[in-house]
């Protein structure tokens, strides 16, 4: 059974509108295989098999041309940086324009700009050279990086909140009800003992007024432009709600008026703490570069009392150029070692495995694996949407496909479905946030360990995979 046909008739209204903004090739394409692959999440029968789709990495001129030919270089940990910049200067005839730097274990970044626009060359020079260099670690280029929505909705426009009823058990909540959170909630939340604290890395949020009262959504979100040196961005007019999709996900208070409830937020009185670190170049930019993302990473690590302690860093980007990109992003050494100070932190940082009908074979290869991937489910429990990235081997996984979140439009708060594994990464680190909430000694490092051992297997996957099982993980941190 679909969650549409569960809807009660004069509420599946509201969402018969849902659907995707497919371009006409792919429209066309999904037609002739079966019209049921063009309807909505909402209404798609599970029965069907639907052909593949992935998305057109071309710039469509919708957002500022992110890609550049610089490079990015990670140094030795104690390299004499302003030597091997000089160095680098002389001896490649590049210019470094930007460099990174993590203070606890005395390691940098550097961006590159060879002359000329002679990155390949530059690129092949210093594999040449590394030999009589150890202080060059690792170069890669900087490459241009896109947020795993893969597809827009269309918005359903919510004109009273008083017709959702308020009820986490509400058919469209699936994802609460696949992860066992409904039944925590009810068991548990008289127990949590501080407020669950997220830290996400993309855009800068949105604000999201009425016709929702903002006192029954705000979780405590502070705002950072990493690219900026952490500035921080101001907030909207008192009364607002500030909010990305992560942070609706996440934040969002249980028992408001909407039907959106916040997987890290159990109780009106310990909302969910979010800070947001903006690592795209506008408020309104949906795409980044590589070089960004280590920045805002690196920004986490040297903030971490700033964001409140050690917890989940969830990221939602990949490689724009690899359609099946995560395996490059993730065996990607600069942000390997980015991620491993944050582990030797207490910190985890969360990221989503992408967005494209693919097997990606490269996991558990080459570099260390301090990054925790993420998959998107669908509503069965299963990897059998056409629109997620399965990644070999690895372990993590949470809900994907066909999930609510709020997003303010034209002046109007909305609902949203979205379809990607941007959902699945913030509802892990929710998990992650949760069991530190309810037992306070217990960094993410550990945390996500529990959160994996007491998952619920993804059904009928090739490999052992789980999503995260609220009840199952709490129970344990409050026995650990």
């Amino acid at each position: 059974m679909t969650v549409q046909r569960m809807l009660p008739r004069n509420i599946s209204r509201l969402f018969l509108a849902v659907s995707f903004l497919f371009s006409v090739s792919a429209s066309s394409a999904l037609s002739q295989t079966n019209p049921e692959c063009a309807k909505p999440c909402t209404e798609r029968p599970e029965t069907i098999s639907c052909p593949p789709q992935c998305p057109d990495p071309s710039n469509d001129g919708s957002q500022p041309e992110l890609a550049d030919d610089s490079l990015i270089l990670l140094l030795a940990p104690h390299t004499n940086v302003d030597q091997a910049k000089a160095d680098l200067t002389r001896n490649l005839n590049v210019n470094v324009i930007a460099d990174v730097h993590v203070s606890k274990d005395d390691y940098s970044i550097l961006r590159l700009q060879p002359a000329n626009g002679q990155r390949e060359s530059t690129l092949n020079k210093i594999f040449e050279i590394k030999s009589q260099h150890p202080e060059y670690l690792t170069a890669t280029k900087n490459e241009v990086i896109h947020g795993s929505y893969i597809r827009a909705n269309n918005l359903s426009a919510v004109s009273s909140s008083a017709s959702i009823p308020n009820d986490p058990d509400f058919p469209l909540q699936w994802p609460l009800s696949n992860m066992n959170w409904t039944r925590a909630w009810r068991q548990y939340r008289g127990l949590q003992r501080q407020p669950a604290r997220i830290t996400i890395l993309g855009t800068c949020p949105d604000a999201i007024t009425a016709p929702f009262d903002p006192n029954e959504l705000g979780p405590n979100i502070h705002m950072y432009n990493t690219l900026q040196n952490g500035v921080p961005v101001p907030l909207p007019q008192p009364g607002s709600f500030e909010g990305n999709i992560d942070s609706s996900l996440t934040g969002c208070l249980t028992d408001n008026k909407t039907l959106i409830a916040g997987a890290a937020c159990f109780s009106p009185s310990l909302p969910c703490q979010i800070t947001i670190g903006q690592i795209t170049p506008t408020t309104d930019a949906e795409g980044t570069t590589l070089f960004n993302v280590l920045t805002g990473v690196t920004w986490a690590i040297e903030n971490q009392k700033l964001r409140g302690g050690p917890g989940p860093v969830s990221m939602s980007y990949n490689l724009h150029s690899a359609p099946c990109g995560a395996g490059a992003f993730q065996n990607n050494l600069v942000l390997q070692t980015l991620a491993g100070s944050l582990r030797r932190q207490g910190d985890i940082l969360v990221e989503s495995a992408g967005d494209c009908p693919c097997l990606n074979s490269t996991f558990l290869l080459g570099s260390p694996q301090n990054i925790v991937l993420i998959q998107g489910t669908d509503m069965s429990n299963k990897f059998d949407s056409d629109q997620l990235t399965r990644v070999l081997n690895d372990p993590y996984a949470a809900p994907g496909a066909c999930l609510p979140s709020l997003l303010a439009e034209g002046g109007k708060t909305q609902i949203q479905y979205n379809i990607g594994s941007s959902n699945s990464a913030p509802l892990w680190s929710s998990a992650i946030a949760m069991v530190q909430a309810f037992n306070p000694s217990l960094n993410a490092v550990q945390a996500n360990k529990l959160v994996l051992e007491t998952g619920t297997p993804v059904v009928g996957a090739p490999w052992h995979a789980v999503i995260p099982n609220f009840y199952n993980a709490i129970h344990a941190a409050l026995a650990h």
